[in-house]
C-alpha cells in the first residue's frame, strides 16, 4: 500500500476513537497505522508483509504498554446520602448526643450527627437513620 493510504488511515482511526467509544482500541490502530506510513516514508518497508506485521506489532505493543492502563475501567457507584440510610457507619472519634463528629462508610468520610441519648464510642458502630445536607444522623447501636 502506499504511504499516504497508511497515515490517512491512521488519522481516520485516530479521529473515530473521539467518535465512538472503544476505550482507546481505535486510538492505537491509528497510531500502527501512522508508525507504518512513516516507516515507508523512509523507504524501510516495502513488502505488504512487512508492513502489514509492523501495523500489528506497533499497535498491540502500545497498547499493551499504555492502552490496559488507560482503558476505561467501570467506576464505582457514587453513593449520595439518600443511599446511606440504614446503613452501619464506624465514627473516627466520641460523639454525645446531638454533637456532629465522622464516621467513615464505604471508604469515605462523612459529617456525623449524633441523635441518640447515648454517646457513640471512638471507633464504635452507628447507625444512620436519616440525613440532613449532607450530614448523617446516627444513633449508637
Amino acid at each position: 500500500m502506499s504511504t499516504w493510504i497508511w497515515l490517512i488511515a491512521g488519522v481516520v482511526l485516530a479521529n473515530l476513537e473521539l467518535l465512538i467509544p472503544s476505550s482507546f482500541f481505535l486510538l492505537f490502530l491509528g497510531l500502527g497505522a501512522i508508525v507504518v506510513g512513516a516507516v515507508m516514508q523512509l523507504g524501510l518497508l516495502a513488502s505488504w508483509e512487512a508492513q502489514v506485521a509492523t501495523f500489528s506489532a506497533v499497535s498491540l505493543l502500545s497498547w499493551v504498554l499504555v492502552g490496559r492502563r488507560a482503558a476505561i475501567r467501570p467506576q464505582k457507584k457514587q453513593h449520595g446520602s439518600e443511599d446511606v440510610i440504614g446503613n452501619i457507619i464506624r465514627v473516627s472519634q466520641e460523639i454525645a448526643p446531638g454533637a456532629t463528629g465522622s464516621g467513615e462508610l464505604w471508604g469515605t468520610v462523612w459529617r456525623v450527627k449524633n441523635i441518640g441519648e447515648s454517646s457513640i464510642g471512638a471507633g464504635a458502630e452507628a447507625k444512620v437513620v436519616a440525613s440532613e445536607g449532607i450530614t448523617l444522623l446516627v444513633k449508637a447501636l
